[in-house]
């Protein structure tokens, strides 16, 4: 079974134990770790580096984030992956969270751990609600994921970049520029 398949199975697992209003917690948490794992071996594949563990749930808008970045990267079956990871972390962990739809069609997840980060959805695939009354941030972050998760300093640099409070107030460009020296490794 490939990585996209994994998930997929995990997916479609976690959608077979909706009732009419709740999900069972721990199935849930199982999914979203099989994700997790089949993102792991997609990114292995195409990387060839590990994708780090990821054992705090405050950080599952980043896991996202990658999800989406693979579609763009590798596989864009990934698309259909990722409105479902979306829903299944907002709905056994959105208390973690500040989520919500913005007047701009984009689907917004907040906490002081990730900052904000943000997902179109053109087919209109992701059915968590709430509303979203803050303007997007103009970081492109996507591409970042790993290091997000791998690299405490680079999450909190792009947290900060991102939440409206933040303490980072610069362009896009100088938050790569700043990532990238956090991540140059000179020998």
């Amino acid at each position: 079974m490939n990585a996209l398949q994994e998930i997929s199975q995990g997916i479609e697992e976690y959608y077979s134990e909706f009732d009419d209003s709740e999900l069972d917690m721990e199935s849930s948490i199982s999914t979203i770790h099989q994700g997790i794992d089949g993102l792991a071996e997609a990114w292995k594949e195409v990387y060839g580096i590990d994708f780090p563990e990821v054992k705090d749930y405050n950080l599952l808008p980043l896991v996202a984030e990658a999800i989406n970045w693979m579609a763009k990267v590798w596989d864009d079956s990934f698309y259909s992956i990722k409105p479902k990871f979306i829903d299944a972390v907002v709905n056994e962990f959105g208390h973690l969270f500040s989520y919500g739809w913005g007047d701009d069609g984009v689907f917004y997840i907040e906490n002081a751990q990730v900052g904000t980060v943000c997902f179109h959805d053109p087919n209109c695939e992701i059915v968590s609600a709430g509303s979203w009354d803050r303007k997007w941030s103009g970081i492109t972050r996507q591409e970042l994921s790993h290091e997000a998760i791998a690299n405490p300093v680079v999450r909190r640099l792009l947290a900060e970049a991102t939440l409206e409070q933040g303490k980072v107030q610069c362009s896009n460009g100088a938050v790569k520029r700043m990532v990238r020296k956090l991540t140059t490794v000179v020998i």
